[in-house]
């Protein structure tokens, strides 16, 4: 297929993780075209599901030569690429975007995305389940806490499952957006081969405007010290520990216990 030149950066990550102050602060660098959240992108995953769905299913009607047996499953996923490509064109132009889409669909689809743009980039937003959850319950409370956790711990799992596939990415961890801002919008500016003056904007955002910071001082909040029922820690602990494990996330105001597998 024809390749594109266009170099995108897709933000991923489950909700409340910092995915919204990434695509901002880039949107801040007036490099790349965008709005709010995406949602486009895993209509990539379930059209490529399709074409896979119905070759295995045609493979009796392959082997009987019958007319499906004359296409090429890889000149479908070809156009399916071109057709993804165009539609991104329709909403941007041939200007570089950044998408941001908190969903585990959008996290599967990242293996997918360099088959359409071969110079995609992919920023993974974590945060630890404490906090990510805590927000959650905030930003959410109508919400079912069991869902909230799962949420979390299956978008974290699933990015460890797909990471290796994905050709590019850079994984950055909320805590240092509010701890190290600087260090922390360097490692996107480096990692997008930014300008210095598109680096500042980075910095002035994540230093000064960053929506997700509660206070000056971040403090990392202490699992005996939630105001969570004892139900709902229960329920924490049954869903979210062995990610937390799986990360290295600890319990307490230390955030990290250990170095992630």
């Amino acid at each position: 297929m024809a390749k594109s030149e266009i170099s995108p950066v897709f933000v991923l990550g489950t909700t409340r993780s910092g995915t919204s102050a990434v695509q901002l602060a880039l949107l801040s660098s007036q490099r790349y075209r965008g709005g709010g959240e995406g949602h486009v992108s895993p209509l990539l995953l379930h059209l490529f599901n399709a074409v896979e769905t119905f070759w295995a299913g045609a493979q009796n009607a392959v082997n009987a030569e019958a007319e499906v047996a004359h296409l090429s499953r890889d000149d479908v996923l070809d156009e399916i690429f071109r057709l993804v490509q165009s539609l991104y064109k329709g909403l941007y132009g041939n200007y570089d975007f950044a998408e941001k889409t908190p969903t585990i669909d959008a996290i599967r689809v990242a293996p997918l995305l360099h088959s359409v743009w071969p110079n995609v980039k992919v920023i993974f937003c974590r945060r630890r389940g404490l906090e990510n959850v805590f927000s959650k319950c905030r930003k959410f409370p109508a919400e079912d806490f069991g869902n909230l956790c799962s949420e979390w711990s299956d978008c974290m799992l699933e990015w460890k499952r797909v990471r290796d596939c994905v050709p590019s990415y850079l994984e950055l961890d909320q805590i240092d957006m509010a701890h190290n801002p600087d260090s922390f919008a360097k490692q996107i500016a480096s990692y997008l081969s930014l300008s210095e003056t598109e680096a500042g904007s980075l910095r002035d955002y994540f230093s000064k405007k960053f929506p997700e910071r509660s206070s000056a001082e971040y403090v990392p909040l202490v699992f005996d010290e939630m105001k969570w029922s004892e139900e709902q820690k229960g329920i924490f602990k049954e869903v979210c520990s062995a990610t937390m494990d799986a990360y290295g996330y600890s319990y307490d105001e230390g955030y990290w216990g250990r170095a992630p597998l």
